[in-house]
């Protein structure tokens, strides 16, 4: 049975994006488009410091410009894990919880 990379990543039930070191939107699965609303169609090769999703703390403050989990990862290497809200594309907020992990290829 052949291993499907690509379909894992589009079947799986928890909203999943990939950035590159630049952080543009490389990849967007399913899951991620019914929790925010967005296409991949509409995100994939934006930045997501373009503040698309306007993650924010509990207190609002927007985390892209004081302490982005993901930037924080990309630069120390360290996996994190936050509680956030971000805006839905119909522009309800959803609480989430993010997990960035620094993946390289070698």
């Amino acid at each position: 049975m052949a291993f499907d990379l690509e379909t894992l990543f589009d079947e799986l039930n928890e909203g999943l994006y990939l950035v590159n070191t630049q952080r543009v939107i490389q990849r967007w699965n399913r899951a991620a488009e019914k929790i925010t609303g967005y296409s991949a169609d509409e995100v994939v090769g934006k930045r997501c410091a373009d503040n698309i999703l306007c993650h924010v703390d509990e207190t609002g403050t927007p985390l892209c410009v004081t302490r982005c989990p993901l930037a924080d990862t990309m630069a120390d290497e360290q996996p994190r894990e936050a509680r956030v809200y971000l805006r839905h594309k119909d522009g309800h907020r959803v609480p989430v919880k993010v997990r960035a992990t620094a993946l390289r290829n070698e």
